[in-house]
């Protein structure tokens, strides 16, 4: 025969269980902590390791991209300095150009008989007058032109003409001096600055 056993507490229901209870509450607490710990530690240390991965692979690009950074730096310095000259170029072309024009203004308003046989430009040192020891500065703005004539009247009409063009701001006739083929005459200028 089969006896059906029955378990009965006959505590009062407050004291029933209750230190079970308790420890079983603690117990599971203190697993469930565990067990977040663990999967924290866990979580941590793959991202710690993912990190380290993608450390490593950065630091391998900077290595790669080291020549590629250095030539870039370089090309850089290169276009600087190729600007550089180009603007050097740009002004020395529009300086030949202005200095074309006046050129050819020059040749438009000689009078006939007139001939220019030199012009120097730029800073040098040139005796003032045969008179004068001193020597005066020639500035990089300034332009000497020497010719010859036949009749002085030309020089005048040159002159007159020369300070209508819009290049000089200063006109000084320096020298006229009589040759065997005629005079020889120096007429000196600054060029106006271009603004």
């Amino acid at each position: 025969m089969n006896f059906h056993s029955y378990k009965t507490n006959f505590l009062p229901p407050e004291l029933q269980c209750t230190g079970l209870h308790k420890i079983y509450c603690l117990i599971a607490g203190a697993a469930l902590l565990a067990v977040i710990f663990l999967c924290s530690c866990w979580i941590f240390a793959g991202k710690c390791t993912n990190l380290k991965k993608e450390l490593a692979a950065a630091r391998k690009d900077i290595q790669d991209l080291a020549p590629a950074y250095r030539s870039v730096k370089d090309m850089q310095k290169e276009y600087t300095e190729a600007e550089e000259l180009y603007r050097e170029y740009t002004a020395i072309v529009s300086q030949k150009q202005e200095l074309s024009e006046m050129l050819l203004d020059l040749n438009r308003i000689a009078p006939g008989g007139l001939w220019l046989v030199e012009l120097e430009m730029g800073s040098r040192q040139q005796k003032a007058d045969s008179e004068a020891d001193s020597a005066k500065e020639i500035s990089d703005k300034d332009i000497i032109m020497k010719g010859s004539t036949d009749d002085l009247s030309a020089v005048g009409i040159f002159l007159t003409e020369l300070g209508k063009l819009p290049y000089f701001q200063e006109l000084a006739l320096d020298n006229v001096t009589l040759t065997s083929d005629g005079m020889s005459f120096q007429v000196s200028a600054s060029i106006k600055e271009v603004e």
